[in-house]
């Protein structure tokens, strides 16, 4: 696998924050491919000191709850860039499961750009009039809004030329932007905007759902996507974003498959590790015992 810029200092960041037993697996499929792409792998699961980064606590409502969290998505990469001394910066959500041959996505971006992925047009219309209303109250000038640009911030890329745009004081500014529906594509589309940043449209294959052929209905419960991979399948990272309710069967069933492909003892022994599944998840209405039944599956995936 080529590597970006032989001198140029990589990282891969996995921010998993709060109670993610998934990230156990998806973790260590990122490890790997970061391994494979010449850079240092890092899984954030601890929030910094409110003195590193000092965001005032929010309310739950309006928006999510969580908001410094989704700041966080923000304001790491740019610790990496600015006071840390790397070059690039690939941000990954912890719901996201990578395959062994996905090709370097550090390679798909020039310097001083933001790499994204496309998502939603009515989610970007949605963010776009949080970011009317803001800049309105403020007096500030307009933005470009383009749908083509918004993105799913599950998957971004972010080199060390733009790092000023997503800076602790430009955040903190703009927190605002957290109370929307959407808030880190609110608060970053913003941010890379006004400050004129260069974007990539990364191929949507480095940031897709599983079963993405299906219905969005049939998403819901699904608790194993795995009957849906196929060996043409040209995904490079699967996102299991919140339209899966069951993510926490979904996600380690896909992680653990996918790892068992290159190290199927490594597969097995995580799998051991899992938690049971929580009573309180919605499970198929007729059957008890799906708890027992579901930890069953997840070690056949990779027995």
């Amino acid at each position: 696998m080529s590597v970006a810029g032989s001198n140029e200092r990589l990282a891969i960041l996995m921010i998993a924050i709060g109670a993610r037993p998934w990230s156990r697996v998806t973790s260590e499929l990122f490890r790997d491919y970061a391994k494979r792409c010449g850079a240092t792998f890092i899984l954030q699961t601890e929030e910094p000191s409110d003195e590193d980064f000092p965001l005032p606590a929010l309310p739950d409502s309006p928006g999510r709850a969580h908001k410094r969290v989704y700041a966080l998505k923000a304001f790491l990469p740019w610790r990496l860039l600015a006071l840390e001394g790397y070059d690039r910066v690939l941000v990954v959500d912890d719901s996201c499961c990578v395959k062994h041959d996905a090709p370097n996505v550090f390679d798909f971006i020039e310097p001083g750009a933001v790499g994204l992925t496309e998502t939603s047009h009515a989610h970007a219309e949605l963010s776009f009039k949080e970011i009317r209303k803001y800049l309105k109250a403020r007096g500030e000038p307009e933005i470009p809004y383009n749908p083509e640009h918004y993105m799913n911030s599950g998957v971004m890329l972010y080199t060390r030329g733009m790092a000023d745009a997503i800076s602790p004081e430009r955040i903190l500014a703009a927190r605002e932007m957290l109370f929307a529906a959407y808030p880190h594509q609110t608060l970053t589309y913003y941010l890379l905007n006004s400050a004129k940043v260069p974007l990539t449209i990364l191929p949507k294959a480095f940031n897709r759902l599983p079963a993405s052929t299906l219905p969005a209905g049939e998403w819901a419960d699904m608790t194993d996507a795995t009957p849906y991979l196929s060996d043409d399948d040209d995904t490079y990272i699967y996102h299991v974003t919140g339209a899966f309710k069951r993510r926490e069967v979904l996600i380690p069933s896909l992680a653990l498959h996918l790892l068992a492909k290159t190290d199927p003892e490594r597969a097995q022994a995580l799998a051991a590790t899992m938690p049971m599944p929580t009573t309180s998840a919605p499970a198929p209405v007729e059957r008890p015992g799906i708890g027992r039944r579901i930890a069953r599956k997840l070690r056949s995936l990779v027995g």
